[in-house]
């Protein structure tokens, strides 16, 4: 049986060549951070703009995986190519991932309450 102790360094290898492309380009791993935390704000607009179709709620574990995906290439560039954040971005970085998650969550398990009971 596969556990996630195996799929990491595969996940991880699969996503070295866009950790490369990215350091290539210039892209922190900041950056990359902040690209993910926009794009939870726009999936999560567009979810709640949308919610009346349910097919938007697709967007949902898409965003996730690719979320957790551009996580992952943060990861790398700041231990591989020594992005490592001072102490005050170490201490925000996990709270914008969690304030992602929320945002996500929270709009809509909202969204999902206020169709349920129209």
């Amino acid at each position: 049986m596969l556990s996630i102790y195996q799929l990491k360094p595969k996940f991880q290898a699969f996503l070295r060549p866009y950790a490369i492309y990215l350091h290539d380009a210039n892209i922190t791993a900041n950056q990359v951070t902040l690209a993910a935390c926009f794009g939870s704000i726009i999936v999560a607009l567009f979810v709640g703009l949308l919610a009346q179709y349910q097919w938007i709620f697709v967007l949902i574990p898409l965003w996730m995986f690719i979320r957790m995906a551009l996580n992952a290439i943060d990861g790398m560039l700041a231990r591989e190519y020594h992005q490592k954040s001072n102490y005050v971005n170490e201490y925000t970085n996990p709270h914008v991932k969690n304030e992602q998650n929320s945002l996500i969550y929270d709009i809509n398990t909202d969204i999902v309450l206020m169709l349920r009971y129209r």
